[in-house]
């Protein structure tokens, strides 16, 4: 088997788990009268990481860049993608910069777990959108920095915002069983 088979596999496990935790804290949050949009987050959250099977298990990701690239070649715009990758790769990153302002924004500070965890879970699950978004442009000078080298960062920060958003889940259960965490509110 190869290694990317087992990074497949495991990432699919990966956000397999998560789907399963953020159910749990979405039960867990309804039965403990927990706010409505605490709720709505986890289901966010669990529907996001069910996603993320499908297009890990189906590649569909990579059949978007081929789509992309055949569109660009069929086009005659292959040859001067870097006119076209930059000013995208640029947009996307600058999404990742407003959304790492908008974080910290809205950081809710120490009065609450519960709404800690929902923060933290939610700044994982909305930083995949620049790095998806940066693997599909798919600029030469990105891609060399998320796929060389024998530890990819792209798998650092896949794993790193999956295992995010799994803690801060698993962290909002177990919490929530806790008068404490729950009456900190």
């Amino acid at each position: 088997m190869a290694m990317s088979s087992i990074l497949i596999g495991l990432a699919v496990l990966g956000y397999g788990v998560t789907v399963g935790v953020s159910l749990l804290a979405l039960r867990k949050g309804a039965s403990g009268g927990r706010p409505r949009m605490d709720n709505l987050h986890w289901l966010a959250c669990a529907i996001f990481f069910s996603s993320l099977v499908v297009i890990r298990a189906f590649d569909l990701e990579e059949r978007v860049r081929a789509t992309l690239r055949s569109f660009a070649q069929d086009e005659n715009l292959y040859a001067d993608r870097f006119a076209w990758q930059a000013p995208l790769a640029a947009i996307a990153a600058l999404l990742g910069i407003i959304l790492v302002w908008l974080a910290v924004r809205s950081f809710p500070g120490k009065g609450s777990p519960p709404r800690l965890a929902v923060w933290i879970s939610r700044q994982a699950v909305l930083l995949f959108i620049p790095l998806f978004a940066m693997r599909i442009i798919s600029l030469h000078a990105v891609d060399s920095l998320l796929y060389s080298g024998p530890v990819r960062l792209n798998w650092l920060l896949e794993a790193g915002l999956t295992l995010t958003a799994l803690l801060a889940a698993a962290m909002y259960v177990r919490g929530l069983g806790k008068p404490r965490f729950r009456d900190r509110e």
